[in-house]
């Protein structure tokens, strides 16, 4: 069963109706409403974990106050939770740009704190430039692949 947090975002939706389409997952999305900042101790059991879930507006995470607890905290507990399956954390390019946004610096904390609570052979990190209408395809098909593999590691996705 893989499990998929954040379904309501660009790239969300977009795995969602892939994996729908594909036939590759029974159990996609979890509990209605379930948010970065609740306790992932109720979600269900899951082989794989697709972190989507995100704030990814620059500005708001600048400003807004619970940016840190969802972009940071929340992949960091869901990583803790489900350390025994392999988890799939889509970050950003922008993780490398250290110091230069907000936005970049709480994907590269959220990478680092995932690569401190699940084991190494057990986490992916997908780090895409752009997420745009016209590459969202090759991005879904990048990700179900890296799920069905289970091959840990840093994959880039450029154009």
């Amino acid at each position: 069963m893989w499990l998929l947090i954040g379904k309501d975002g660009q790239l969300g939706s977009a795995l969602h109706k892939h994996f729908k389409c594909t036939g590759t997952s029974r159990h996609v999305g979890a509990k209605p409403y379930f948010q970065l900042t609740d306790d992932p101790k109720n979600l269900p059991e899951a082989e794989v974990v697709f972190i989507v879930a995100a704030k990814t507006k620059f500005r708001d995470c600048e400003i807004d106050e619970d940016a840190w607890q969802v972009n940071v905290d929340g992949p960091i507990r869901i990583g803790a939770r489900y350390r025994e399956s392999f988890v799939v954390y889509i970050s950003s390019e922008a993780a490398e740009w250290s110091g230069h946004t907000a936005y970049g610096d709480q994907k590269r904390f959220a990478e680092m704190g995932l690569r401190a609570v699940v084991p190494f052979n057990r986490l992916a990190i997908v780090r895409p430039d752009k997420v745009t209408p016209d590459r969202i395809d090759d991005l879904c098909k990048l990700v179900e692949k890296i799920g069905k593999q289970k091959v840990g590691g840093v994959y880039r996705f450029r154009k």
